[in-house]
């Protein structure tokens, strides 16, 4: 593999490890972090990556059909959303719970790490991810991610309910020579970037919006499958207000077999 070949595939890499990133805007004011909001430890954890940054990054107007329950359960519960995702065959990545806010991930593309909800707020999250990114050949990417997400639902004229997203990411990429070339790369790197973003809500719109059209037969999907876990998927039944009946009378049954 030549030089030439190796440079082009580390800067591809970069690109990937920034999906949580889109177009530039910096008048977005509702994306700034809170930071007097944050404890100390917080802030300084997030500085860490917005004063070294390499990449800075909004995507604006995002729209998802979804109704506020529904949108509000799966953000809440990232790990139930990816089994979701995996089981109707939209996504590929997994996620697992570590702690109480602290999920780990693997997107199944060869970046894994952890993310943490270090605030939230009425339609606003604000995380942090640190994770690695490892291809044959190539060189492993360590690197850290601030994402600030702010969301607002809107009903329209049709009475249909959308999600309004707007994204913003910084990227820091905590190995020397790969930050050097990523800044090089930043003006090619940028659009591919701004698709990515994009493909990312496109397939979290595709679950949201089973759920607004058919949400029994999305339920009925995922109770089916053994992957998916049962408490989550009853609070969940509770956002997508079907098989309500249907489901009193299951558990009924249960506790009338276990008492026998």
């Amino acid at each position: 593999m030549t030089t030439r070949r190796r440079l082009y595939g580390t800067l591809a890499l970069v690109a990937l490890m920034v999906e949580a990133s889109g177009a530039a805007d910096l008048s977005r004011q509702s994306l700034d972090i809170p930071w007097k909001r944050l404890d100390v430890a917080a802030q300084q954890r997030l500085r860490e990556v917005t004063e070294q940054a390499i990449f800075f990054r909004d995507v604006l107007g995002i729209t998802v059909k979804s109704r506020q329950p529904v949108f509000d359960f799966l953000i809440e519960h990232p790990d139930f959303a990816a089994t979701a995702g995996r089981i109707l065959g939209i996504v590929k990545y997994r996620i697992i719970q570590e702690r109480d806010g602290v999920f780990w991930g693997d997107d199944a593309h060869g970046a894994t790490g952890t993310f943490e909800l270090i605030d939230a707020a009425p339609g606003k999250r604000i995380y942090l991810a640190r994770g690695t990114f490892v291809k044959r050949f190539l060189p492993t990417i360590r690197g850290r991610i601030v994402l600030v997400m702010v969301y607002e639902h809107r009903t329209d004229q049709t009475d249909e309910s959308r999600v309004i997203n707007d994204v913003r990411g910084y990227l820091r990429i905590d190995n020397p020579v790969l930050g050097v070339l990523a800044r090089i790369a930043k003006p090619v790197v940028g659009p591919i970037v701004d698709k990515k973003v994009l493909r990312t809500f496109a397939a979290a719109a595709k679950l949201t919006e089973q759920a607004y059209h058919d949400p029994a037969a999305l339920y009925h999907t995922l109770g089916a499958s053994r992957e998916i876990n049962k408490r989550d998927l009853r609070e969940f039944r509770k956002a997508l207000r079907c098989c309500a009946e249907e489901a009193d009378k299951s558990e009924s049954l249960k506790l009338t077999w276990g008492n026998i």
